[in-house]
C-alpha cells in the first residue's frame, strides 16, 4: 500500500498549511504598526457570517454561501489572538470603524501606519486584551 501513505502525507500537508495560514501573524509589540492592516483584513475575512442558499442553475439546485454580515466577537478574538488592541465595550461599533480604516488604508503607502492612524482618529477606547 505505498499509496496509502502519499494520500496520507498530502493530507496531512495541505491540512497543516490550511491551518497555518488561517491564522494572523502574532506581534509580539502591540506598539508596531507593522502588519496591523493585514491582521485586521485577514480578521474582517474570517468572521464573515455566510448563510447556505439554494439557487437553480440549469434544471439542478446549486448551494451558494452568501455573506450574512461579520461576528463582532469572532473579530474581537481573532485580533487578540493577533496581539492588536482592540475596543471591547462595543464590539459592533469596533468592528464597524476597522471596516472603514480598512478602506481607507487600502492602496495607501504604508498601509499599517494609515490603518493605526484611523483607528487612533476614532476616538474609541482600545487596549490590548491577554490572549487566553
Amino acid at each position: 500500500m505505498p499509496g496509502f501513505s502519499w494520500i496520507f502525507l498530502s493530507i496531512t500537508l495541505t491540512l497543516l498549511v490550511g491551518c497555518t495560514l488561517g491564522k494572523p501573524a502574532h506581534h509580539p509589540d502591540a506598539s508596531s504598526t507593522q502588519g496591523y492592516f493585514d491582521d485586521a483584513n485577514q480578521c474582517r475575512q474570517s468572521s464573515v457570517q455566510k448563510q447556505l442558499v439554494q439557487i437553480p442553475a440549469g434544471g439542478a439546485m446549486m448551494s451558494v454561501e452568501v455573506p450574512t454580515g461579520y461576528d463582532a466577537s469572532g473579530f474581537m478574538a481573532c485580533m487578540v489572538r493577533a496581539g492588536r488592541p482592540v475596543a471591547p465595550a462595543d464590539l459592533t461599533e469596533f468592528t464597524q470603524v476597522s471596516t472603514t480604516c480598512l478602506q481607507e488604508s487600502q492602496g495607501k503607502e504604508n498601509h499599517d501606519q494609515s490603518y493605526a492612524d484611523c483607528i487612533n482618529r476614532s476616538q474609541l477606547k482600545i487596549e490590548i486584551l491577554d490572549r487566553q
